[in-house]
């Protein structure tokens, strides 16, 4: 259940449908999704690994992915990769916008 409210939360605050969340939206997605349960020593911790610039973002999906199967590889590899705002290949495999065909069926 939690893990469908954090995607719900993240699609919420996702407004150009490019995949990726700033840290005050990811904060306010992970404090949605636990009930403000989430420990705040661990999440500043884990705001500060994810976001260590002011143009960091987060691709809430990869993010999502590798949370909740616990991969510290993989991880590690999106803390290295340093998620930014205005370079897309650093957003990994997120997904740009509509489909196609249904934005252009009349």
């Amino acid at each position: 259940r939690k893990k469908s409210v954090l995607k719900k939360r993240f699609l919420s605050h996702d407004y150009d449908g490019k995949g990726i969340v700033n840290k005050d939206n990811f904060v306010k997605s992970i404090h949605h999704a636990s009930g403000n349960e989430f420990p705040e020593k661990y999440l500043n911790q884990l705001v500060q690994l994810m976001f260590p610039s002011h143009d960091s973002g987060c691709p809430y999906q990869e993010f999502m992915d590798v949370a909740f199967r616990g991969d510290v590889q993989s991880f590690n590899g999106l803390i290295q990769r340093r998620c930014n705002f205005h370079d897309t290949n650093t957003w990994g495999k997120v997904v740009f916008g509509f489909d196609d065909a249904f934005d252009n069926h009349c």
